[in-house]
């Protein structure tokens, strides 16, 4: 078998063979699932509300930047929130988005059910 040589990344892709078959997405139990997602819901709520002295590493390494307005009390009362555990700004906003989309998801698989 000899190497073939493509002139761009492209090239490359276009004339990779297709796939010999693809799996379809098995169905799930939504009963044996719905015990777990409320667990993994509730740890992370308090992970969030009251956060370990200790961070562990962080599973995202990339991130995405935000601009977003707010009033100068609001941002006052994030900045206290953060010097009182000891953090940044940054990570307070983080936080709180991830609850609020915790709780919205949490919500929505309520009303599903």
């Amino acid at each position: 078998m000899s190497k073939e040589k493509f002139e761009t990344a492209a090239s490359a892709f276009i004339t990779m063979p297709a796939a010999e078959h693809t799996e379809e997405p098995k169905e799930q139990e939504t009963s044996a699932k719905e015990g777990t997602e409320t667990a993994d819901y509730e740890k992370l709520r308090a992970d969030l509300i009251n956060p370990r002295r200790r961070k562990e590493p962080q599973k995202e390494t990339r991130s995405k930047h935000l601009q977003s307005l707010i009033t100068p009390s609001l941002y006052k009362q994030i900045e206290k929130i953060a010097k009182k555990r000891k953090g940044s700004i940054n990570e307070v906003v983080n936080n709180a988005l991830m609850l609020y989309v915790l709780e919205t998801e949490q919500k929505a698989n309520e009303k599903g059910q």
